[in-house]
């Protein structure tokens, strides 16, 4: 299992920049998820999303 510090810098940074690598630039998004929502509802929401904004060139990053 990969430590908490990987997981982020694989998140924040690795990620990020092999997407700016593969385009002219690279739009990130980070979604904060409010309190007032299961755990499981905000897992839903950023699976929905996420593919949307990926097919038009946002990198997103959800804080759940």
């Amino acid at each position: 299992m990969e430590s908490a510090a990987a997981v982020i810098q694989m998140v924040a940074y690795d990620k990020p920049l092999d997407s700016a690598r593969e385009a002219s630039g690279i739009k990130v998004m980070v979604y904060a998820h409010g309190g007032l929502n299961s755990k499981g509802a905000a897992k839903k929401r950023a699976m929905g999303l996420g593919p949307w904004m990926r097919a038009n060139g946002i990198y997103p990053i959800f804080i759940v």
